[in-house]
């Protein structure tokens, strides 16, 4: 265990362990050199208390000593060193040592693996970004941890559980290569991850076969929705044509009740208009008469007015004819007075 973790730290965790299993190996890693932390470690009987940067030569056999100790009656240490499959890399990725376990696996010889690309052992159906997020790890001076599948010189293929370590120098903390420690992956395992790849393949069958129904029933739904907003539509056209109904009927009964007096007023407005054309007619005959009698009028009107127009010619000719008398008189009265004077002078 770590010292500093998020929820609780590593001492505490080891407390907690110590109220029910008194035994049990424990091994801390720390960045902290504090002399608290290392007491209580001690106190609680841990095993072994290593500063970080790790150096995995150092706590591996550790690891190997305490199985030996304390697990003889259950694990062959011949098989714990045989699966156990360790590894060393440059900065750039080329093999510089292997140990017997993984040229056992791979089938390769140590001659042909050191100074070789690690991608040797990539299998093919390994994707590219798999291994970018193990580079990007490792290079940000964290550990990897993961299954990797690799495959041998034969072309077999085989699963690791790997964990891929960046060694520092202990006073730079700059990256001096690269520790990979492997176990094979057990028959079981495969099994396992085969139950898994079938259960994910069924899980995902079941989730398309899901999306289709889901499809259906969301299609169900919309139709089922549909219909509810017909039938709703459906009933409130119902009770407006109901209401409408109830209307028409009602106004057919006004209707009903109002016709007898309606049919006698109509029947009196007929009468009032017999009375009304006859009136006019009698106007209109009136008016006829007095049209010729105004007709009869004018004809006469124009007679006298020819006659007055006679009259008024006869009076001017009968005053031109007066003057003229009146000329004739005035010139007798001279001659007249001519001759008086004439016969006084005689």
């Amino acid at each position: 265990s770590d010292v500093s973790m998020p929820v609780m730290d590593g001492i505490t965790l080891l407390e907690e362990v110590r109220k029910f299993d008194h035994e049990l190996p424990f091994i801390f890693i720390s960045a902290h050199d504090d002399s608290q932390y290392l007491l209580k470690a001690i106190q609680n009987k841990s095993v072994n208390y290593f500063l970080k940067p790790l150096d995995l030569q150092i706590i591996l056999p550790k690891i190997l000593q305490i199985v030996t100790l304390n697990y003889t009656n259950n694990v062959d240490m011949n098989i714990l060193k045989e699966i156990l499959i360790i590894s060393k890399t440059d900065l750039a990725g080329k093999i510089t040592y292997v140990n017997e376990a993984f040229c056992d696996v791979s089938g390769y010889s140590r001659d042909e693996l050191i100074g070789k690309p690690h991608n040797i052992v990539r299998h093919k159906d390994t994707p590219s970004a798999a291994f970018k997020d193990l580079w990007d790890t490792i290079q940000s001076k964290e550990v990897w941890k993961g299954k990797v599948k690799n495959q041998s010189k034969d072309g077999s293929s085989y699963y690791f559980n790997t964990t891929v370590y960046p060694i520092l120098h202990p006073k730079t903390s700059e990256i001096l290569e690269y520790m990979s420690v492997r176990f094979l992956v057990t028959d079981e395992e495969n099994k396992t991850r085969e139950l898994k790849k079938n259960m994910l393949k069924t899980i995902a069958d079941n989730k398309k076969q899901n999306f289709v129904f889901q499809a259906k029933i969301n299609d169900l739904e919309s139709q089922i929705e549909k219909i509810k907003y017909i039938e709703e539509k459906y009933n409130n056209e119902k009770k407006r044509a109901t209401l409408l109904n109830t209307q028409v009927l009602h106004y057919e009964k006004e209707i009903k009740s109002l016709k007898p007096s309606y049919e006698e007023q109509i029947k009196k407005l007929k009468e009032q208009a017999v009375l009304n054309s006859n009136e006019i007619k009698d106007q209109n005959e009136k008016i006829k008469q007095l049209l010729e009698q105004i007709q009869n009028y004018q004809k006469e009107q124009q007679l006298t007015k020819k006659e007055i127009a006679k009259l008024n010619e006869q009076v001017v000719n009968q005053n031109k004819r007066m003057h003229d008398l009146k000329d004739v008189i005035k010139a007798k009265e001279m001659e007249i007075k001519a001759l008086h004077e004439q016969n006084s002078i005689e």
